[in-house]
């Protein structure tokens, strides 16, 4: 197809493509569905933006936070028990 805004040629040939794949997707549920899971995407970005902003501006995490880093780094200790020991000065205070 060929396509040219400037020219003004097959602008009308590609919106009626554009509208029957919109009507098809439509038809067979596939649109609402997408857009579903995009609102629950949306959702769960949201909660995730703010839980880690809350997260790093937490005074009890943001001074435990370099030393944690470092130690992960440099394998000093795991991840696992960074995340636990961060998580828990979180709660600690948070609950």
């Amino acid at each position: 197809m060929r396509l040219s805004a400037l020219k003004a040629q097959g602008l009308d040939e590609f919106w009626q493509r554009v509208e029957r794949f919109h009507a098809l997707r439509r038809a067979s549920g596939e649109f609402d569905a997408r857009r579903r899971h995009q609102s629950l995407a949306w959702m769960w970005d949201i909660i995730h933006a703010r839980l880690h902003a809350d997260f790093r501006a937490h005074a009890a995490v943001r001074a435990a936070l370099p030393t944690a880093l470092d130690d992960v780094s440099a394998a000093r200790v795991a991840p696992s028990a960074a995340a636990r020991t961060l998580l828990n000065l979180f709660e600690q205070t948070t609950a």
